[in-house]
């Protein structure tokens, strides 16, 4: 049993001093293509168009919801977070105009390209998302969020609207159902009166909420920007030139191991010999 650990132990030796001399051998190899590979990603990082990142964090527009019960009044978004960050993966969602702003001078985007160019992720602020955008120039960075929310303020501005007409609809329909029974209760009800000034009396109090929740729909906000576009340059060179150092390294590493082999082919042909 001891004797197949000990040669384990000296296979290791063996492999460990085989990598050693390895790099001892070839350590030249791969630092020159290492410095080289960094030095031509950082001379490709000064040539290449500079990288603006610009973000706004946008929360919801808001709208009163009011129950029967007058005490019962919340406010809430007039789309959910969440889906609207569904919705701007649909090229879709995108308007000729914002499309426009934020394609550089002279190139064409498409709705299929806002969809990519724009990152959209959802933030601890509640109601809220952040919009993140990548352009060649600070102004058009700028101009693309700007025109992205202008074209949420509206979407959603819309979305409010036509919920409202809705509800002033069903309130209008409710009004008119309350005056029915109103006038059936006057004229049903003559034998008992204190029947009818009771059932007069609910019916105020129901005139008096739908007018509260009529009231109710001034409420509410539209789109707001909680945070504005701040476009700062993203550098990139880091990345490159370790990058570039990385790949040069590999590929100092195989150009030691085909020097390798060579030298081993060499070395057999001499002693064949």
């Amino acid at each position: 049993m001891q004797q197949p650990r000990a040669q384990d132990v000296a296979s290791q030796e063996i492999d460990l001093f085989d990598t050693v001399e390895f790099f001892a051998r070839h350590k030249l190899k791969i630092l020159a293509c290492g410095l080289a590979g960094a030095v031509l990603a950082a001379a490709y990082s000064q040539v290449m168009p500079p990288v603006y990142e610009a973000s706004i964090i946008v929360k919801m527009a808001q709208a009163p919801i009011a129950s029967t019960n007058s005490s019962a009044v919340a406010i809430a978004d007039v789309e959910e977070a969440a889906l609207l960050l569904e919705r701007l993966k649909n090229p879709g969602a995108y308007t000729e105009k914002s499309v426009k702003a934020c394609a550089p001078d002279g190139v064409k985007l498409f709705p299929e390209d806002m969809a990519a160019l724009l990152k959209v992720s959802l933030v601890k602020v509640p109601s809220s998302v952040v919009i993140r955008v990548q352009r060649n120039s600070s102004e058009l960075a700028a101009r693309c969020l700007d025109a992205v929310f202008e074209m949420l303020r509206e979407q959603q501005a819309e979305q409010k609207r036509q919920r409202d007409m809705m509800v002033k609809d069903a309130l209008s329909a409710l009004r008119s159902n309350l005056k029915e029974y109103q006038n059936s209760i006057k004229s049903i009800v003559k034998s008992d009166q204190a029947t009818a000034v009771l059932v007069m009396v609910e019916l105020a109090r129901f005139f008096q909420q739908v007018n509260q929740m009529e009231n109710l729909l001034s409420m509410g906000a539209a789109t707001r920007l909680i945070s504005p576009a701040r476009p700062q340059f993203k550098s990139r060179t880091g990345i490159l030139i370790a990058g570039g150092g990385a790949l040069g390294v590999m590929l100092g590493l195989v150009w030691g191991f085909l020097s390798e082999l060579q030298r081993k082919w060499r070395a057999g042909r001499v002693a064949a010999a």
